[in-house]
């Protein structure tokens, strides 16, 4: 809404500005039956209804029947007036497109009882008030009639049609005297405090308007009018209640009559035509290129040597999860390093895919905790790793849980209290899942290509400017000047590259004659295995300097290495 009332706002800013500019129009100027509308209004918008709560909302002891309330609103059109009078009378017809708040605030007093204080009584009051927001955009077709020949009065009979937008309400009911006593339910002075949106509102808004309007100024084809409108609401805005809403506006309108064309005076006879100078000789462009001391044609294929190096990482997964000693935190690494860290989070991820790959088999979860751990630590690891396993679609009755306590005095080293806090996964079919995964990397290096080119122009005249490029998908890889160069076609280049590299050379010459010659050659690769490697960390250069290996593994509990 704020945004289609931003555009609106503009809309009307634009019209004063053309307004202002349409000022020095001559008054001899011949005008068309057209005019352009735009104004602005303060309006009261009346609420006639006849309820007491609204739907779903326990709202009682009063009745909402009238409420009046200030507001504005601001239009854009058009107008047609008719060339001929009828019967003497001046008729035209408008269409606007109109913003309006229809938005209004009830506030009805209502008596709750008489309050004993001592030997007398004061009477209580409370205040209900139900404050409602409508904001709304109007189509309003319109009759004008002008009854008076020099007098610039109009009457207009028109319609308003559009949606209702943004209806929502809060409402609350409030102890107004006296000021020391409190709702029993809420025990201060407010209850019945609610808000949202009108429950069965109506979107669709339909009235009849009736307006009369004075010209104030009038220079030339620009004017300003006063007007005065009311419109009659005919439906209601919700569909269980009795509640209307009418507008009552004041207001000004701009108004711009658009002239006619002014007549164009004929153009100035064309001047003879001279003769043309000869034309030279059509200008030659030769190109030839070579690739790697080949001449290469139309037909050929540039060909590119590509080795590709292989680089595998294989590793290990056991069924174990770490955590933090006194803490409920994994021992897990948001890096992408091939690290225990992050095996643990692969390790409980394979017992959830190995649950759902065999329906059968059910999970013990066997913690292992130092006896100085706070046991609802403990017992909150189990759980945090429970639930993960069970919202992940794993039934609640195939996981189970079981504890033991490492006594702290018999640890000897501080790391064996850390390799102490841990939860290992086992399974009811006795497997212990050791899970491989196997990363591959692959490396392409590409043998450049020494591209060389050689240019040729025969004309008639002088060369002013000559350009060259080499280019791929639009990109340019590479410029040549006229005669001969040369380029070395690296592996950066192939990152840019389509199904063919351009070719284009173009010369220019002083009597602005030009030649364009163009080739398309495709390349193609031959892909060279150039070695695998394994559990090797390499810089991926061409020394292949490698700086690690991976030998071996152990298992969990287990000294042996493989």
């Amino acid at each position: 809404m704020n945004y289609f009332l931003k555009i609106f706002t503009k809309l009307i800013a634009i019209f004063v500005v053309f307004f202002a500019l349409s000022y020095g129009v001559k008054a001899d100027d011949k005008l068309t039956q057209f005019k352009l509308l735009a104004g602005g209004s303060l309006n009261a918008n009346l609420y006639l209804s006849d309820f007491s709560r609204l739907n779903d909302y326990p709202m009682c002891c009063t009745s909402f029947d009238f409420a009046v309330s200030p507001s504005y609103g601001a239009f854009i059109g058009g107008e047609y007036l008719f060339e001929k009078d009828f019967w003497g009378v001046n008729y035209s017809v408008d269409l606007l497109l109109s913003y309006q708040n229809l938005s209004a605030d009830y506030s009805i007093e209502e008596k709750l009882a008489n309050i004993i204080t001592g030997n007398d009584y004061v009477e209580a009051y409370s205040e209900h008030n139900l404050d409602v927001k409508i904001k709304s955009f109007f189509v309003e077709p319109g009759l004008n009639i002008y009854p008076l020949s020099k007098i610039p009065l109009s009457f207009r009979l028109g319609m308003q049609l559009g949606l209702l937008n943004d209806l929502t309400f809060s409402h609350y009911e409030k102890i107004i005297k006296p000021d020391w006593i409190t709702f029993k339910e809420t025990g201060t002075n407010t209850r019945a405090e609610f808000s949202g949106d009108i429950p069965n509102a109506t979107k669709i808004y339909t009235a009849v308007s009736l307006s009369v309007a004075y010209e104030l100024i009038k220079a030339n084809n620009f004017s300003i009018s006063g007007f005065l409108k009311y419109n009659l609401g005919l439906n209601n805005i919700a569909s269980d209640l009795d509640w209307k809403i009418s507008t009552f506006q004041a207001g000004i309108s701009l108004g711009y009559r658009i002239p006619k064309p002014k007549n164009i005076p004929p153009m100035d006879a064309p001047m003879p035509q001279l003769p043309e100078f000869p034309k030279p000789k059509e200008m030659l462009v030769d190109l030839r290129i070579k690739a790697d001391d080949k001449l290469i044609s139309n037909n050929d294929t540039i060909k590119f040597n590509v080795k590709e190096r292989k680089f595998i990482n294989k590793y290990i997964l056991l069924p174990v999860v770490f955590y933090k000693i006194n803490t409920t935190q994994m021992l897990i690494s948001d890096n992408k390093s091939r690290s225990e860290e992050e095996a643990q989070k692969n390790a409980y991820l394979s017992a959830i895919q190995y649950l759902r790959d065999n329906p059968n088999v059910n999970l013990t979860l066997f913690s292992s905790a130092i006896s100085t751990e706070p046991q609802d630590t403990v017992e909150k690891r189990l759980n945090d790793l429970k639930n993960i396993i069970l919202q992940s679609g794993i039934a609640q009755d195939r996981v189970k849980v079981n504890y033991a306590t490492v006594d702290a005095g018999k640890l000897t080293r501080e790391e064996l209290f850390q390799d102490n806090c841990y939860i290992r996964f086992g399974f009811s079919d006795g497997t212990e899942i050791i899970s491989y995964r196997s990363d591959t990397t692959q490396k392409f290096i590409v043998e450049p290509v020494k591209i060389e080119i050689e240019t040729e122009v025969v004309s008639d005249c002088k060369i002013k400017e000559f350009s060259g490029n080499v280019s791929a998908e639009k990109k340019v890889l590479h410029s040549f000047p006229q005669g001969k160069s040369h380029f070395m076609f690296k592996a950066d280049d192939l990152k840019l590259l389509g199904n063919k590299l351009e070719f284009e050379a173009k010369a220019t010459d002083i009597m602005e004659m030009s030649k364009t010659v163009k080739y398309k050659i495709p390349y193609s690769a031959t892909l060279i295995t150039d070695g695998v490697f394994e559990n090797v960390i390499s810089d991926f250069e061409e020394t292949n300097y490698v700086r690690q290996f991976t030998l071996g593994y152990c298992e969990f509990d287990k000294a042996e290495f493989s």
